[in-house]
């Protein structure tokens, strides 16, 4: 039996997000109800609802010509069926990266919606493998880097791995959740989701627009954790005060000012090879 791949990629989109997604919403709707977890995107980032909907609407508008066998969107159904989110977006990261091998043999620019979908699936998995592979020298980078910087400006007694160490005794442990990556990998899936999404099938930006956007959120990270080392009360403000509020969206503007850039610069966008 074989369908369109429009309704397969749709079909396995939306069993994909929904199964990846609804432990996280259980739990905050749990904790505090339907009105306050919809306020809070039921426990998601916004980057990911932005990355799924620009994937669904750019899945929508292909063509329905082509066909795929059903079994693909079933198998990817029953993996669904093991409940973990890593699964769950696995099997979605599997399905589109076929789906692009498939595709590419029938034309010779990348469907919009599969790669926002593939991107969108594999974050998740790639930065799980990312981290426990390279935990230690990842997160000796954000250490070293931090470390550094808060030196200019105070006396940091060394770097200890993974840990700075003001003169006053006060350590600041970098931890994976506190790493460049987990923002980066948002970050960069965002201008990705957009530019694919908003642009015409075969044209990208620069590959320096990319390239300022990480850059530009590991050094907001690295500065986040420089100042934390300087002392507790400064560790205070900026893990659990207001001080995480100003770089979040410090960050979010930063990378969303890039992104609009990136938009605006789409007549001089490069043709896809």
């Amino acid at each position: 039996m074989r369908i369109s791949t429009r309704v397969s990629d749709l079909l396995v989109l939306s069993i994909v997000a929904f199964n990846a997604m609804v432990g996280s919403a259980r739990t905050i709707v749990a904790d505090e109800g339907w009105a306050l977890a919809a306020g809070d995107l039921f426990g998601v980032s916004a980057v990911v609802w932005i990355a799924l909907g620009l994937a669904a609407f750019r899945l929508r508008q292909a063509a329905a010509k082509g066909q795929v066998p059903a079994w693909q969107a079933l198998l990817v159904s029953i993996l669904c069926l093991v409940p973990s989110a890593q699964v769950a977006w696995l099997a979605g990261t599997i399905y589109f990266l076929a789906r692009l091998v498939q595709d590419r043999g029938n034309t010779a620019v990348p469907h919009a919606g599969l790669l926002i979908a593939l991107a969108l699936c594999a974050r998740t998995p790639v930065t799980w493998m990312l981290t426990t592979l390279f935990a230690e020298p990842l997160l000796q980078f954000d250490a070293v880097l931090a470390g550094w910087l808060a030196s200019q400006t105070t006396l940091i007694a060394g770097i200890e791995g993974n840990v700075v160490v003001h003169e006053s005794g006060h350590r600041l442990f970098v931890m994976t959740g506190c790493s460049s990556w987990n923002n980066l990998s948002l970050a960069l899936l965002f201008w990705f989701a957009m530019t694919r999404g908003l642009m015409a099938d075969g044209t990208r930006p620069p590959l320096w627009y990319p390239t300022m956007v990480g850059a530009s959120v590991v050094l907001i990270n690295v500065a986040r954790l420089s100042i934390m080392a300087r002392s507790p009360e400064a560790y205070h403000w900026l893990h659990d005060g207001d001080g995480a509020e100003i770089v979040l969206l410090l960050t979010a503007f930063t990378v969303g000012a890039l992104t609009f850039f990136s938009l605006r610069g789409g007549r001089h966008a490069h043709p896809v090879a």
